[in-house]
């Protein structure tokens, strides 16, 4: 935020923005496909999830379904895979669950 800083240096005329609490994570999971496909994500990043949400799907080269995935844990997207073609055993996306 370097609006902030210009606040707190008097160079902008406004009073700096106080920042959101941090969240912190336990640990990330990485749901990996079994199968080799195109992929097609249905969250996105900082999304929240439940266990077993479809969270994608891996069609074959003419379109045809050939796995569903689903999400291992409640939690939150962190990344997506922005490559449509996947090989087998390839992280799709990562989550994270907060720490209690």
């Amino acid at each position: 935020m370097a609006k902030n800083a210009m606040y707190f240096l008097k160079m902008l005329p406004e009073k700096p923005k106080p920042h959101p609490e941090p969240i912190i994570y336990e640990t990330i999971k990485y749901p990996k496909s079994s199968k080799t496909g195109f992929l097609k994500v249905s969250v996105v990043i900082g999304e929240k999830v439940s266990t077993g949400q479809e969270i994608g799907t891996v069609t074959d080269y003419f379109g045809s379904l050939v796995e569903t995935l689903k999400s291992p844990v409640d939690g939150t997207v962190m990344m997506v895979n922005q490559m449509p073609a996947i090989k087998d055993e390839l992280k799709t996306i990562s989550l994270s669950w907060l720490l209690v």
